[in-house]
């Protein structure tokens, strides 16, 4: 539930907020264009579009005060563009009121002339002067506002233009130059005196004028179910030459909508809660404030306008833009792509029949309740990666809509993608129809087993399944799928399950996005009982790895499941640096293959992908607070630029075939360098590249704040024996900027930098772990072989364990499994030895290595 609160009794408060209402513009605002005469429509420009951006267009006839405002509009706010002097000249001892101005701005210089008598209507509230100026030119010269106008002025101090700021009277000030805000006696004067309330610079040295009935904020537009409960604090700036003695209050209610039966008791608390607002329409209230000391009374009357509707008619809305600042409820009476008409911010939309809301591509509509289509499907349109943004979780839609999805599809059409539902599908659909023209074969994923079975394609809000490309002869080419139905919206629980917690290889559910917009993995993994952002914390339901299938980098077409050995999967970690980490798809055997996606936080609409349940039951959730319309870079992955760049690298290997694999390092303050939920574990493949953090076999490692003195041990597994390269494939933060990048190959005794280039070695085919560590700081002893360092280094080789020594002969290796019996022993007398795999079962073993007297004890894991 919402609250929105009028807080009072502060004049800094005041200023804070002055300043963020004077950032928003309205359609019909004036603002200065040039210096020049109030009154010469060349001075000035209007605004004429909020969004998507805000455009101001010069005015041709017309100026502040009697121009006419845009439909719906009473007042404008008016500026005096900082720099600018803007003459009001009516015309010696004439008289003249401008009329229609809510608000009044001086950041430049407004200038009183040839004394005038200048008049601004009873609409103006308040007249802000942040670091101008108002200069009476001549006496006599008096400016007119209405009662209750309440006059701040701030940054007087500014040394910008060459004026003097605040109220600034003329040098032979003769106490004719005077200020008045309602009824006849001067409020203040250039020289105060008996017959003011005080002077200019009295009014300056306090920051304004005195006495005010006003709520600081006022919302001209509310959403009823957003905003159940309203508090007024009745305000009161503090009188500017005293004491204002006791301050007596009073609320009344002026009018509520017709037929709404809301009722409010006037009252005489300073804070009042007018309760809850069911009932759509304007609620007028007025506040009344009296001072015991003074004479003086201020009334001041609000409206708070519940769901108020505006209608699109083909060129303008009828009761202005709906925006976060102006909620409505939207009204489409006439066509409206948002490519053109923009996006747009409402409490709740409805499409009249006959009439064709299109969300394109890049755009996106926000609405806090329902979403509502009076006519056929294709009359509400969401083109692909358009978003339909929703916050009300309880919120009912109606009416059927299309969402699109454009998928790619290969000539071969043999390749499957992963993807859900954004709606309920109409009238007994399935996902098997959302291809044009093509009915296609979907597969479940069992969780048991990691195997695909046939499916109906009925739709079970939050899974995934995968679709297989529709048939065709028509080659690669992009399609666009089509959803049809009614969009769903707010709270999705999905079960899902885990047969095996010990087994590494089980738990995996295959998700869906569940609505017509993009969602954010952080926050989806955070209402699952995790916490991405600092302190971080991990979730006992679900894993913060996601993975994502890219047939892009997949050429096996047959059923292996737990034995699959992992290429084509995507990986994202949700709490691995500040914004998440991902890393590519390892490629696949036949074909120069390899992943081409790097998922990141935002996943876009129809998107599926796989979580892993870390309990054995888990009903996983979905609601309206992981929406967002923010943009995803590549097909169905990735996200825009982020506001923070952790410190991170993506390393790769590319084989003889061209296969490629990737793993992901990632410093930053929140990691730590033993195995934890920041760390995913790679999925294998044919050839693989991995990071070592406590014998786990790593794609994304999240790693601890970087220092130069860090090692990371590497791990690769090799299809085939021959040259392989590893090399950097991006470098963010500081390794973006400088940071070397050292690939240490501790079989030949080489160090490479892979930040100016990349490595090419020999391996054999099978497993190598304990050859290769990245490291941030050369070693200089290692330039030459002939000056190396004696080394006594321990990998694995295929599924053979290789001991080698740089010069001094092995002359004896004992091993013991871990409850201390040895298992085996040899004598090499050699600068190399090999311990056969058959000779060890699956475990953990001690090497104790002798090189004449000097004995070295290692650990390796079978």
């Amino acid at each position: 539930m919402k609250k929105i609160t009028f807080l009072g009794a502060c004049l800094l408060l005041f200023i804070l907020l002055s300043f963020q209402i004077l950032k928003a513009q309205n359609v019909g605002d004036f603002r200065s264009k040039n210096t020049g005469n109030w009154n010469t429509p060349g001075t000035w420009e209007v605004c004429t579009q909020v969004t998507p951006s805000v455009i101001w267009t010069s005015v041709t006839s017309g100026y502040p005060g009697v121009a006419t405002l845009p439909a719906g509009t009473t007042t404008s706010t008016v500026t005096i563009v900082g720099c600018h002097e803007i003459t009001v000249d009516v015309g010696k001892n004439n008289s003249f009121t401008y009329n229609n101005i809510g608000k009044l701005v001086v950041n430049g210089r407004m200038v009183l002339l040839k004394q005038n008598d200048v008049h601004f209507g009873n609409t103006l509230q308040e007249v802000l002067i942040d670091g101008g100026s108002i200069f009476w030119s001549d006496n006599p010269t008096n400016l007119y506002l209405p009662q209750n106008c309440l006059i701040t002025l701030i940054n007087l101090t500014s040394a910008a233009c060459s004026f003097p700021k605040g109220l600034q009277p003329i040098a032979n000030c003769t106490g004719s130059q005077n200020l008045y805000i309602g009824g006849t006696k001067p409020y203040s004067s250039c020289n105060g005196g008996n017959n003011t309330m005080g002077s200019f610079e009295q009014v300056n040295n306090a920051g304004g004028t005195n006495f005010a009935a006003l709520p600081l904020t006022n919302p001209s537009a509310v959403c009823l179910k957003d905003n159940k409960e309203i508090q007024f604090y009745g305000s009161i700036i503090k009188y500017i030459l005293g004491s204002v003695g006791t301050l007596t209050y009073r609320w009344d209610l002026v009018s509520p909508p017709p037929m709404s039966g809301y009722t409010f008791s006037s009252t005489t608390a300073q804070n009042v809660n007018i309760g809850t607002l069911t009932f759509p329409g304007d609620y007028k209230f007025k506040l009344t404030v009296n001072s015991t000391l003074l004479a003086v009374t201020s009334s001041r009357e609000f409206v708070i306008s519940v769901d108020r509707s505006t209608s699109y008619n083909g060129v303008t809305w009828s009761d202005g833009v709906p925006s976060e600042g102006n909620h409505r409820h939207a009204i489409i009476n006439a066509d409206y792509n948002t490519s053109q008409q923009g996006s747009f911010d409402a409490c709740s939309c409805t499409v009249n029949a006959g009439k064709k809301l299109t969300i394109t591509e890049g755009n996106s509509v926000k609405v806090v309740d329902f979403i509502r289509n009076l006519g056929n499907t294709d009359n509400v349109i969401i083109e692909s990666d358009g978003n339909l943004i929703q916050i009300i979780d309880g919120a009912i839609n109606a009416g059927n809509i299309t969402v699109q999805r454009n998928i790619k599809v290969g000539a071969a059409r043999n390749q499957y993608n992963y993807l859900g539902a954004p709606v309920a599908f109409a009238g007994g659909g399935t996902f098997k129809d959302i291809y044009p023209g093509a009915a296609t074969s979907v597969l479940y994923h069992n969780e048991t087993n990691n195997k695909f079975y046939n499916s109906t394609g009925v739709n079970i809000p939050g899974r995934g399944l995968a679709l297989k490309e529709p048939p065709g002869s028509d080659g690669a080419k992009t399609i666009t799928a089509n959803y049809k139905g009614v969009p769903q919206n707010g709270t999705i629980t999905l079960p899902i399950t885990n047969s095996n917690t010990a087994e590494t290889a089980l738990g995996y559910n295959l998700i869906g996005n569940p609505y017509p917009s993009n969602i954010d993995l952080q926050k989806l993994y955070d209402i699952n009982g995790g916490k991405t952002s600092a302190p971080q914390t991990t979730s006992p339901n679900i894993s913060p790895t996601f993975y994502f299938w890219d047939n892009n980098a997949n050429d096996i077409f047959v059923q292996e499941g737990n034995n699959y050995k992992g290429e084509a999967y995507a990986i994202y970690n949700a709490l691995t640096g500040n914004n998440g980490t991902g890393t590519y798809a390892a490629g696949s055997l036949a074909g120069n293959i390899k992943g081409i996606k790097k998922p990141t936080n935002i996943v876009k609409v129809g998107q599926g992908f796989m979580t892993r349940s870390l309990i054995s039951n888990y009903n996983f959730k979905f609601n309206n607070s992981i929406r967002t319309s923010e943009a995803a870079s590549v097909d169905f992955l990735g996200k825009g630029g982020s506001a923070t760049q952790d410190d991170r690298y993506w390393l790769q290997m590319t084989s003889p075939s061209g296969v490629t694999s990737t793993a992901a390092v990632v410093h930053y303050a929140a990691g730590n360098n033993l195995f934890g939920p920041e760390d995913s574990r790679t999925m294998g493949g044919s050839d693989a590249l991995y990071t070592l953090v406590e014998g786990e076999r790593i794609a994304i490692d999240g790693r601890s704040r970087f220092e130069n003195t860090a090692v990371v041990p590497l791990g690769t597994q090799h299809f085939v024996s021959g040259s392989y390269t590893i090399g950097i494939d991006e470098a963010e933060g500081i390794f973006g900027n400088g940071q070397t990048i050292y690939l240490k190959d501790r079989q030949t005794g080489t160090i490479t930098n892979l930040s100016q280039g990349t490595y090419t070695f020999s391996a054999n085919a099978g497993e190598s772990t304990g050859r290769f560590e990245i490291i941030y700081k050369p070693e200089t002893v290692l330039v030459t072989y002939s000056t190396l360092k004696e080394e006594l280094v321990v990998y694995r080789e295929a599924e053979d364990f290789i001991i080698k020594a740089q010069t001094r002969k092995i002359s004896d290796v004992e091993v013991y499994d871990a409850a201390g019996r040895m298992v085996y022993k040899t004598k090499p007398d050699n600068t190399k030895a090999v311990i056969s795999s058959q000779y060890l079962m699956r475990g953990v073993y001690i090497l104790k290595i002798s090189q004449g007297n000097e004995v070295t004890v290692k650990k390796v894991i079978r």
